[in-house]
């Protein structure tokens, strides 16, 4: 739909899609199917049952759960009220929710108290205990109501009732007030939580449904609910365009090839690790994917034989760059990119002036040197909660907002993702950008993922050492990846060591784990060929080639 209008907030869209098209589906999980009616009459009563609560705008509310209808009526209800919504993953270990639920202070928290099949309501009571700032627990589950201050969805959702003031309340706030907290990895700390606004989401929905033209909008969503690309890329994209969303808590491969078939698919937005695990099943084929338009990711680079797999189901293939920062992407590369590029850039900003290459003091680098990528900051966070110093850090002096990641656009004005600036090493005084060279080792035809991560060397300080996934059913020679990289890359870029592993492990949103292999290699020292012992006895599906 590219005739979409800009709206203030991000419940005006299913005020808007409900008034025009009431009978359309808006999202379905399970059985259950709701259609635009009908979603915004639950989520009416979801947010008079918060202006019955107390919620005020700028209380924080949060939902503890996987991916399904509660998340999404949860989020758009506190949108109405003006209250700001986080999402909570059950996969997270208690310490780690926790420390969100602490940091944010919510007044609320929704809660399931199953998921992928397992109890999580010890997980709940541990949280209710935990922050002092929650005021009630609200349990999806009605038949599960424990402890004072736990009470059932459809208790709440009746204790809404009759009241008054709740179109007032919507269209009171700013497009430019926060209405998303989502909680940064934490790579280089504590997770700090990212502000995001309802200007910033529809800015980048309304730029993906105008790049990404798709109608009817039928998309999958399988990601966890404290991500950027679960409520942002995907879903808040779906509801500004009018679409249907299928929600699903946990990814399975053969499951999710079934729903393209059987629900009728038009686009498939995903992430590298997950599209290769999709497209190595055995129920894989191209004639199960003939209704999709648009196959698109997003993350992290996809291996050129996984692009012209994608060709080859006939539909239009893309990619995007973004962050939780960011509020979601901000380049875009496109079908009319051949597969080597698409492979080895982001694109281009969208708009025009979105990104810029800049040096530590926002100083524009020169076409084809490497530099940070900075964002203007208009649809980029608000700030960080309660963090005033980290909030003005993460802008440069003249309002820009820093990534941390490194880029180098090429003539055609797409940018390679070369690294961050936090995984950036130095080895024997050069600067290593471990995407460049993992970019590079993906390039081998039978390679599928590669990271590559530093460890200590007693002359070079830090070299890298390369965990390599290959395609499936094939082999590979350390060896042979040496001579592949030497070929193509200065010397002090070969990885010192190359590890050929099964299967990278992966953090809950599909992105690479760099922390689980940087834990290999701790203590561990690269001298000549061999690692630390102790290294290569953490993993046994491990296969160690060295090189001197």
């Amino acid at each position: 739909m590219n005739d979409l209008p800009v709206l203030h907030h991000v419940h005006d869209y299913l005020a808007y899609h409900a008034h025009r098209r009431a009978g359309r589906e808006a999202v379905v999980c399970g059985e259950e199917r709701l259609t635009y009616a009908q979603l915004l009459a639950r989520v009416a009563a979801c947010a008079r049952g918060l202006i019955a609560a107390g919620i005020e705008p700028g209380d924080r509310v949060a939902t503890l759960s996987g991916m399904g209808t509660d998340f999404l009526v949860t989020f758009i209800a506190a949108s109405m009220t003006g209250a700001i919504w986080m999402g909570l993953n059950p996969r997270y270990r208690r310490q780690e929710l926790q420390h969100v639920v602490t940091d944010a202070a919510p007044r609320i928290l929704f809660a399931a108290t199953r998921f992928a099949g397992s109890d999580i309501t010890p997980e709940v009571e541990a949280l209710a205990s935990a922050a002092p700032s929650l005021e009630s627990v609200i349990l999806f589950d009605d038949g599960a109501g424990v402890g004072e201050l736990h009470g059932s969805f459809g208790a709440f959702l009746r204790n809404g009732d009759g009241v008054e003031g709740l179109e007032r309340r919507a269209q009171a706030r700013s497009g430019r007030d926060p209405v998303l907290l989502v909680y940064t990895s934490g790579s280089t700390g504590r997770p700090k939580g990212a502000l995001l606004t309802h200007e910033g989401l529809i800015a980048r929905a309304l730029n993906q449904n105008r790049i990404w033209p798709c109608d009817p909008i039928r998309v999958a969503n399988h990601l966890p609910i404290n991500h950027i690309g679960g409520v942002g890329f995907i879903s808040t994209y779906c509801l500004v365009g009018g679409g249907t969303q299928f929600l699903d808590e946990k990814f399975d491969p053969g499951r999710f090839i079934t729903r393209v078939r059987d629900d009728r698919l038009t686009i498939w937005i995903t992430l590298p690790t997950i599209a290769l695990l999709v497209l190595g099943h055995p129920d894989f084929s191209p004639a199960a994917f003939s209704r999709i338009q648009w196959a698109v990711w997003s993350g992290a680079a996809l291996p050129a034989s996984a692009i012209r797999t994608l060709r080859a189901i006939g539909c239009r293939v893309g990619s995007s760059y973004g962050l939780t920062e960011s509020t979601g992407s901000v380049c875009y590369a496109g079908p009319e990119l051949d597969d080597d590029t698409l492979c080895r850039t982001i694109g281009r900003p969208v708009p025009d002036g979105e990104v810029r290459l800049a040096d530590e003091d926002g100083v524009p680098v020169k076409p084809g040197q490497p530099g940070e990528i900075q964002l203007r900051p208009e649809w980029a966070m608000h700030s960080y909660l309660g963090l005033p110093e980290a909030s003005r850090a993460a802008h440069t002096p003249d309002g820009f907002v820093r990534t941390g990641d490194i880029g180098r656009a090429d003539a055609a004005g797409c940018i390679e993702l070369v690294g961050r600036l936090a995984e950036m090493f130095k080895s024997g005084g050069y600067n290593v950008y471990p995407r460049e060279v993992e970019a590079a080792i993906e390039d081998h035809p039978r390679v599928a993922l590669c990271a590559v991560v530093p460890a200590v060397h007693p002359l070079f300080q830090e070299v890298g050492v390369a965990f390599v996934q290959p395609v499936r059913s094939t082999m590979l020679d350390p060896a042979e990846l040496r001579a592949w990289c030497t070929a193509r890359m200065a010397h002090y870029k070969v990885p010192k060591q190359f590890r050929i592993v099964e299967a990278l492990p992966t953090l809950s949103i599909g992105k690479i784990d760099r922390q689980a292999l940087r834990n290999l290699l701790s203590d561990a020292a690269v001298s000549g060929i061999e690692l630390h012992p102790a290294a290569s006895r953490s993993n046994p599906n491990v296969t160690e080639g060295g090189a001197s």
